[in-house]
């Protein structure tokens, strides 16, 4: 199984697990963080989206402390893996995907539907 976390959730993460000020955010961190280990100690893969890293680069560079905050990126993001955007493989998830969800009732955006096309499902043929 892939569990493939979003920007905002691994923002939440990191800011939760250095809040001292709100413990109930922390808390919650710590449970993400526990929910991720475990499921790594299941044998589990759990990874961020090659555009998630890009997003991530993006608002480091207007934080106005670009390398302190790449440092802290890239050492929270040793533990994860990194899915790559294939340009061959990912382009029909991408389509399948926003045509299954073109309703608009669960409210994905279009870049959240391309950062999950990230991660094909190894059983599909079409990979």
């Amino acid at each position: 199984m892939i569990y493939l976390l979003d920007t905002d959730t691994f923002i939440f993460m990191a800011r939760g697990m250095k809040s001292s000020r709100r413990p109930s955010q922390r808390r919650r961190a710590q449970e993400l963080v526990d929910r991720c280990r475990k499921a790594q100690t299941r044998g589990d893969s759990v990874g961020l989206s090659a555009i998630t890293v890009s997003e991530l680069e993006f608002g480091a560079q207007n934080s106005g402390r670009y390398e302190a905050e790449m440092a802290a990126v890239r050492k929270l993001l040793i533990p994860f893996d990194i899915y790559d955007y294939e340009s061959l493989s990912c382009p029909p998830h991408y389509g399948r995907i926003r045509h299954e969800l073109k309703d608009g009732k669960l409210g994905f955006s279009e870049l959240e539907v391309r950062i999950s096309s990230d991660c094909p499902n190894s059983n599909d043929p079409h990979t």
